[in-house]
């Protein structure tokens, strides 16, 4: 990626994060977002009337992905032995294999 490249994405993703916020504050039922922002609260689906993660993916990490270029396939097949969980996303424009958890704003310990 040339300077250029890297300066554009950069204030692409900023404006996703600030987007994510501003969507998330007019969102909530209850006016939380310092709360979540600045200590440890958490997102909770009553408030936003969808799941957490759902709308972190939809508004965060779909769009940051998309900016830097990544192709990837939600929820896809990934066997991890006897386990039937399955990862949140996997980029399928790389030579490796990477795959991705998702979680909610302050839930990042469980990833």
């Amino acid at each position: 990626m040339s300077s250029q490249e890297i300066e554009e994405a950069t204030t692409a993703i900023r404006s996703h994060i600030v987007d994510f916020l501003t969507g998330l504050d007019n969102q909530m039922d209850e006016p939380r977002l310092s709360e979540i922002v600045e200590a440890d609260g958490t997102l909770q689906s009553k408030n936003l009337g969808q799941t957490p993660e759902r709308c972190v993916e939809d508004a965060l990490i779909w769009p940051i992905l998309e900016t830097l270029g990544y192709e990837y396939t939600p929820r896809p097949y990934y066997p991890v032995g006897d386990s039937d969980e399955q990862p949140d996303f996997r980029i399928d424009n790389l030579s490796e294999t990477v795959i991705g958890e998702n979680k909610s704003v302050n839930n990042f310990e469980t990833a």
